[in-house]
């Protein structure tokens, strides 16, 4: 059975998952980037 993470690495085969790439538009990203501005990647708090 699989159940959410809230510490340590996740499993996918155990852990519920998703695409990190999904969450956000790698254009975008990369925009930030070239413009040397600053942004923060973050996991939610439990």
């Amino acid at each position: 059975m699989r159940f959410f993470n809230t510490a340590g690495p996740v499993v996918c085969e155990d852990h519920y998952c998703i695409d990190p790439l999904s969450r956000f538009n790698l254009e975008d990203v990369l925009e930030l980037i070239d413009q040397k501005k600053y942004f923060v990647l973050h996991a939610p708090k439990h």
